[in-house]
């Protein structure tokens, strides 16, 4: 059992490893996108801080990893920083274009936060372990509803039920609101339960590969072969008849040696 949970803790290293390699390469392509397409200044000098320091602390978080670092604290942390990065992106975005005077909280969860969720839940998937996703779908959720209640005690709030006005307008809509939370959830839930049958038949996949190099000790790699590829019918009463050549092989004075010697 200690060396199934090795191989799980490679695989699950393995995956955090892509995760967090992934999130220096987003933190890169949008460095480059801010420097190539910099129309807002103000955007450019709150943003690019943000990305860099993203990138640099996923960088640093693969060097810790590569060091033999525990993957749990690694991936937690991994979820950290995507939580931060969203938190402070909306925040960012709303003051690069005046503030909260300039324009409503409500405007913070128009810009794409809902699918920006999605990928760092799927982010988090990567490692196939469902405490990261399901913390990143907890913690996404709690993001979201908490840039919902500050659009909704904006004194400037207003509350619709018309899916263009909500879209285009200031005004929040209700039922898109509560649309993407529930959608926030429900697929979080789902990459969840995706990732623990994923885990579990990893598992299956690792301890049936024990068991197949377990039987190379005993049975030549042909009948190794022949009995893990064998269906349940291989296994019933009755056996197979064949015409064998049996070889009996003793040693001469075998008993009086082995009481001479060590075992």
């Amino acid at each position: 059992m200690a060396e199934l949970s090795d191989l799980l803790r490679e695989r699950e290293t393995r995956g955090l490893r892509g995760a967090l390699i992934a999130r220096v390469i987003v933190a890169l392509l949008f460095i480059g996108l801010l420097l190539l397409v910099h129309g807002n200044l103000r955007e450019l000098a709150l943003s690019l801080p943000l990305c860099l320091a993203a990138g640099v602390a996923g960088w640093v978080l693969l060097r810790l990893l590569a060091r033999g670092a525990p993957p749990t604290v690694i991936g937690l942390a991994g979820t950290g920083i995507d939580l931060t990065v969203l938190i402070l992106s909306p925040i960012i975005w709303l003051h690069s274009v005046g503030g909260p005077e300039a324009m409503p909280w409500s405007f913070t969860i128009k810009g794409g936060l809902a699918s920006v969720t999605i990928f760092v839940i799927v982010l988090n998937a990567l490692a196939l372990r469902p405490l990261y996703p399901a913390v990143a779908t907890l913690g996404s959720a709690t993001v979201y509803m908490g840039f919902v209640v500050a659009a909704i005690t904006d004194p400037r709030a207003q509350l619709t039920v018309d899916y263009a006005e909500a879209l285009m307008g200031p005004a929040l809509g209700i039922g898109l609101t509560i649309s993407n939370l529930a959608m926030i959830l429900l697929v979080g839930g789902v990459i969840c339960v995706v990732t623990l049958l994923a885990r579990r038949l990893t598992f299956d996949g690792v301890r049936l590969e024990k068991a197949t190099s377990q039987l190379g000790r005993y049975f030549s790699p042909a009948v190794r072969d022949k009995i893990s590829a064998a269906s349940g019918s291989f296994l019933e009463p009755g056996g197979e008849e064949q015409v064998v050549a049996v070889l009996f092989c003793d040693i001469r004075d075998f008993t009086k040696l082995s009481e001479s010697m060590s075992p």
